[in-house]
């Protein structure tokens, strides 16, 4: 019963941070397709990168993937906190991959691991539901072994480029991976290569 109210408080603290995640607000409302995959994390499956992509390891957000070039840093800040993300651009400045961490603050953090399937997928669909995603359009899947969501949207300033993004519930925080203007299928094979580490 202890523990159940640990895990409960805990659940809490976590949902009321997603109320300072702006990170990833603003995203709209897109169709999703999740299946479910492996209850618990597993880091250890094989990548299959593309040709030519490289290992980008990253210590301080705690995660690694394959990118097709050397991402570079972006952090920004506003009320609710510091954001990072990496990113790869063209030769034009737009993005093209990019991974983002919005981390739980200090005061409200909790460890995600230790929920349950459910409380997990209570949380990704809160969190779902404050950036736009109908209800009826979610699905649930795993990035990494790590219980997630996956979605199309289109940019802001040209709704012609398609984004696909994942959401991956981490242990302190949410990851954010974004392929603009790819394939699906290239997109989903960027998702495939990270890793929390």
């Amino acid at each position: 019963m202890k523990k159940q109210l640990q895990l409960k408080r805990q659940l809490a603290r976590i949902l009321a941070v997603l109320v300072s995640l702006p990170l990833f607000a603003g995203l709209g409302a897109c169709s999703v397709r999740f299946s479910i995959g492996s209850p618990h994390p597993v880091s250890s499956s094989p990548v299959n990168a593309p040709k030519g992509w490289k290992k980008f390891t990253s210590k301080d957000l705690g995660y690694s993937a394959y990118f097709p070039g050397t991402p570079i840093r972006d952090t920004y800040e506003d009320r609710a906190g510091t954001y990072k993300r990496d990113a790869i651009v063209d030769s034009n400045e737009n993005m093209v991959y990019a991974v983002s961490y919005g981390q739980f603050s200090a005061s409200q953090d909790g460890d995600a691991d230790a929920l349950t399937d459910t409380q997990k997928k209570e949380l990704l669909l809160k969190f779902a539901r404050l950036i736009g995603v109908k209800d009826e359009k979610l699905n649930y899947t795993t990035i990494d072994g790590h219980m997630s969501f996956v979605y199309t949207t289109t940019a802001e300033e040209n709704a012609a480029i398609k984004i696909y993004r994942g959401i991956v519930l981490g242990k302190h925080g949410f990851y954010a991976l974004d392929a603009f203007g790819v394939s699906e299928a290239d997109a989903k094979t960027f998702r495939d290569t990270f890793r929390i580490l």
